[in-house]
């Protein structure tokens, strides 16, 4: 809890709380580096502020007046409280989305590689096209693949005059 909320909870000036903290500190042995925050105010000014732990916190209220001791000890319940409510929420929501995120991108590439094995069929499926049954490159196939519009009768024209060009 930072000495500025103390200083709130109890109703005095945040430099009193700070001057209390120091003498308790120093009675105790503390080293007050330890406690220091440095945080900006208002007017965007560093300033200096001490966050204590619950032990060290109680320790500085037992000082001050039943009423104050009471008031600084539920605000730490309510901490307590929303420390071990909120944590294990917020790891749960941040493995959720973990998990939701992994499931997406799984999702996203199981379609890529469909859609990669849509191609290499269609390829397949043009590279046959274009071979003869032993496996050479027909005229049909290559006017095929290249979108050459030929009749009938002009590949097998074209045909026989390849056969004649490769007995050569």
């Amino acid at each position: 809890m930072s000495s500025r909320e103390i200083a709130t909870l109890c109703d005095k000036e945040h430099k009193n709380v700070k001057r209390d903290i120091e003498v308790m500190a120093e009675q105790l042995e503390l080293d007050t580096l330890k406690f220091e925050h440095i945080y900006k105010d208002s007017q965007n000014r560093e300033q200096t502020e001490y966050l204590l732990d619950k032990e060290t916190c109680l320790c500085l209220v037992a000082g001050y007046n039943a009423k104050l001791r009471l008031a600084i000890i539920k605000r730490w319940q309510e901490l307590e409280q929303s420390a071990t409510i909120t944590d294990p929420l917020l790891l749960i929501a941040h493995m959720a989305t973990q998990a939701y995120e992994a499931k997406q991108l799984a999702l996203k590439q199981e379609q890529r590689l469909c859609h990669i094995e849509q191609k290499v069929d269609v390829a397949i499926a043009k590279a046959q096209a274009v071979l003869d049954d032993d496996g050479y490159f027909s005229i049909k196939g290559f006017c095929s693949l290249h979108g050459i519009k030929l009749t009938n009768s002009q590949m097998s024209s074209l045909s026989k005059k390849c056969k004649k060009a490769i007995r050569c």
